[in-house]
């Protein structure tokens, strides 16, 4: 008569129950922190340094200076 073994299961099976009160809590913070950067990097791109395509990515429009004067920009890699 052989002897039987009992088979135990490798690994422990555990329902998840879904997230926690803390972890939802985190989440919710994160979420209204991220939306407030957004909102304020929205506002922040309509100042005309960035709306308006002739700062070319200078804090002040440049200067129009005429064709002898004109230098390379390192900034923006135009002559102005």
């Amino acid at each position: 008569m052989p002897l039987t073994e009992v088979k135990e299961p490798k690994h422990k099976t555990t329902k998840f129950a879904g997230p926690t009160y803390n972890s939802q809590k985190e989440f919710e913070q994160r979420m209204k922190a991220r939306a407030k950067t957004n909102r304020r990097n929205e506002k922040l791109l309509m100042t005309p340094q960035y709306s308006n395509p002739l700062y070319f990515g200078h804090k002040k429009p440049p200067k129009r200076h005429s064709a002898k004067k004109m230098k390379f920009c390192q900034e923006c890699g135009i002559r102005h």
